[in-house]
């Protein structure tokens, strides 16, 4: 598995996260109701894209920081083939996996 923080949106973290939530969502269009995808966060699923931007965008509110500095980030997790075929391509075994994750690093940030 590998993992690592990215800028995300060309390294345009400076602002509101508005354009990474709409890019990383733009499949979804293509898609049914059904077979759509959605957000989730750490104890929640089927976060919907304006929670999402709001909650990011307002925890960069009130801590001080200046325009030039990054507002938010991107982590990205890669399971190798040989993790999915693990958890038999499972999409809740890789999600519970995420959290995990997520969990780990808000101790650690």
């Amino acid at each position: 598995m590998q993992t690592k923080f990215t800028n995300p949106v060309k390294g345009n973290n400076k602002g509101s996260c508005l354009k990474l939530a709409t890019y990383l969502e733009k499949e979804n269009s293509e898609k049914l109701a059904a077979e759509q995808s959605y957000f989730f966060s750490a104890d929640r699923d089927r976060c919907n894209k304006w929670e999402v931007v709001q909650q990011i965008d307002n925890n960069a509110k009130g801590q001080g920081l200046e325009r030039k500095d990054d507002r938010f980030y991107s982590l990205v997790i890669s399971p190798s083939q040989a993790e999915l075929a693990h958890i038999g391509d499972n999409p809740q075994q890789l999600k519970a996996y995420t959290r995990q994750v997520m969990e780990k690093l808000r101790g650690q940030l």
